[in-house]
């Protein structure tokens, strides 16, 4: 007696190889990547770490030399690792205490960080240090106005806007304050001059159409 075929065996969905397929590459890509991620490493990533590790294996040979460290501090900032960098820059400071680009990098650092008294004090430093120092100036300005303590915006820059008189940014820093003092007709003053230097300045050309 002939075998009956078994014609309800299960079948495969017709989608199913379709699956497979793309699983298997989904499979492959995958695994390229994490070997490209690895292997192949971002050549400006490599860069920096090539450039850190040479510039720490200077300071390990030399600690003593100021340069090296800044240089290292600076690379680390960059990278936005804050903590190392702040830990060189103070390093620094132990060697040289009055080096300008380690107390103002500090103040810049604190900021970043949030850490207001400690901006305060590294950029005051530096203004002490070099009283027309202008990045400074602006940093502690800008800190000032960012805490609505405008008094000490204007009397922060005032003094180094005699020293450069077309500092466009130190100028339109005042006259927001003066603007936030309500001294109204010195604000009018400080945004005309901002325009001197750059004319097309639209937030200086709005703030003057709003105090007219």
């Amino acid at each position: 007696m002939a075998k009956l075929k078994n014609d309800n065996k299960e079948k495969l969905p017709i989608y199913y190889p379709i699956v497979i397929t793309l699983l298997v590459i989904f499979i492959t890509i995958s695994g390229f990547l994490t070997i490209k991620k690895y292997i192949f490493k971002d050549p400006i990533v490599s860069m920096e770490e090539t450039k850190l590790k040479t510039l720490g294996e200077a300071v390990t040979r030399n600690p003593d030399n100021v340069s090296v460290r800044l240089k290292l501090a600076y690379e680390l900032q960059l990278l936005q690792d804050f903590d190392q960098a702040k830990k060189q820059y103070l390093e620094a400071l132990k060697l040289a205490p009055e080096d300008l680009a380690a107390n103002y990098n500090l103040g810049a650092i604190a900021v970043e960080q949030k850490n207001y008294d400690e901006a305060e004090k590294y950029f005051t430093q530096t203004l002490a240090l070099e009283p027309n120092h202008v990045l400074a100036a602006y940093g502690l300005g800008q800190m000032y106005f960012t805490q609505k303590e405008f008094d000490k915006v204007v009397d922060t820059v005032d003094p180094v806007l005699k020293s450069n008189p077309e500092n466009a940014s130190l100028h339109s820093l005042k006259a927001k304050s003066l603007e936030k003092l309500g001294k109204i007709m010195e604000a009018k003053t400080e945004y005309s001059t901002v325009l001197k230097y750059i004319p097309d300045d639209k937030d200086t050309n709005e703030a003057l159409k709003r105090l007219k």
